[in-house]
């Protein structure tokens, strides 16, 4: 990382430079806790420009570090940003590209916000299974409005900057700077800086008012419709959860409140099956595809006979389709109700049994598969199923399912490492 610390008219501009997308490893933490230290305790800067190098401001949290000790050695992100929105400096964020979960939320805890026409805002993190951790759901409704943060935080959904500018009443960006301007992002800020240096107080996110008309009406209309869509899922539940802290408790306690959950979703089985999948999208792209269909049908077809099979013992083609429907993955099986016997089944039969039998088989397969060399490795098949067959992504994919359901042993450590 050549992250870098310049002097330009009594700015100090901060540049992140950890590629692809400045995530924020340990190493970038520590350069902003260390550069705003400088910047704060030099009596020559009278504000400082907070920028990322390259494509993007700042993606989001590193995710070589998942697991890994670095992602919580100090200084931790939420840290990080308290520091940066205590300064008595203005501190400006300069956004351009993307500007995604944590990324995003340090910019938050900055004072003012320039963004580039075009750059991609998100707060990502439900779709691994957790919540945005380092202060997002209280910052993100203080400035743009109850309700766009909420559906921001449980979809979350990329919304680009000028949409987000155009929001009514909106205290996100306070200058958006078109794409094609003479001046980028950089210099428009530090432009922006030296018109803001001695205004006071600053602005902080944390003392804004959430306001709405009628927040209690909304958070239970909106809680009805995020647990209809996300039975399955806690994250996008506890998403609501805290952001209806912001209009109920102080910041530091709704922070608090955010932490424990957070917490508490890293740990559900839910979550750890979505960052498994996420990463398996990224192995899977290592991966040689020729092969995939004959994955798929050979898995499938196993699936199908395993079906047959339990009709044979006298189980209804309906109680079959529906114990898989209830599963989340509900394959075209082939069998209907016209080819189940009359008999009743030779022994009592619940819907989890069926389940097991059926993913038994097709994770049968696909370890022979993998043994063959037709498949790379689980994460690889895995991947395909959620990506093309509908396999529930929060299931993590059929191997590992059957690996954590105790159906199979996988040669190797594909499930658990799947090859980033």
């Amino acid at each position: 990382m050549t992250a870098s610390y310049e002097m330009r008219d009594g700015v100090a501009v901060l540049t992140m430079d950890n590629p692809p997308v400045n995530s924020l490893g340990l190493a970038n933490r520590r350069f902003i806790a260390e550069a705003v230290r400088r910047a704060e305790a030099d009596a020559a800067v009278f504000a400082i420009v907070l920028a990322g190098r390259g494509r993007a401001f700042c993606g989001g949290a590193d995710i070589r570090e998942f697991n890994r000790p670095e992602a919580t050695t100090a200084p931790e992100l939420v840290d990080v940003i308290a520091q940066v929105e205590a300064c008595e400096k203005p501190v400006v964020a300069a956004i351009h590209g993307v500007v995604m979960g944590g990324g995003l939320e340090l910019a938050m805890g900055c004072h003012y916000r320039i963004a580039e026409t075009g750059t991609q805002v998100a707060l990502p993190e439900v779709r691994i299974g957790i919540l945005p951790g380092a202060t997002g759901t209280q910052r993100l409704p203080r400035l743009i409005g109850l309700e766009p943060a909420l559906n921001m935080i449980v979809t979350g959904d990329t919304v680009l900057a000028e949409t987000l500018f155009a929001l009514p009443g909106q205290r996100l960006f306070d200058r958006l700077v078109p794409a094609t301007a003479p001046l980028d992002v950089v210099a428009a800020a530090i432009v922006f800086a030296g018109e803001i240096a001695r205004v006071r107080p600053l602005p902080r996110s944390r003392e804004l008012r959430v306001d709405h008309p009628d927040a209690t009406g909304y958070l239970h209309f909106a809680r009805q419709a995020v647990a209809a869509s996300s039975k399955h899922c806690p994250a996008p539940l506890r998403c609501l959860d805290c952001v209806a802290q912001s209009v109920r408790l102080p910041f530091d306690a709704a922070v608090a409140f955010e932490r424990e959950a957070v917490t508490e979703l890293v740990w559900t089985p839910q979550s750890a099956a979505l960052r498994y999948a996420f990463f398996s999208e990224r192995a899977a792209k290592k991966a040689a595809g020729p092969g995939d269909a004959v994955i798929v049908e050979r898995m499938l077809a196993r699936c199908r006979e395993a079906a047959r099979q339990l009709m044979a013992q006298g189980v209804d083609a309906r109680a079959i389709d529906r114990a898989m429907r209830e599963f989340g993955f509900a394959p075209a099986l082939g069998v209907s109700t016209a080819e189940s016997p009359a008999a009743a089944p030779s022994r009592p039969i619940d819907d989890d049994q069926i389940v097991h039998r059926l993913m038994r088989a097709m994770v049968d397969e696909g370890t022979r598969l993998i043994g063959e060399g037709v498949a790379a490795h689980a994460s690889h098949i895995d991947c395909m199923f959620v990506a093309t067959e509908g396999f529930p992504r929060w299931r993590g994919g059929p191997m590992y399912y059957g690996a954590r359901a105790g159906i199979c042993e996988l040669p190797g450590d594909e499930v658990s490492n799947p090859g980033v």
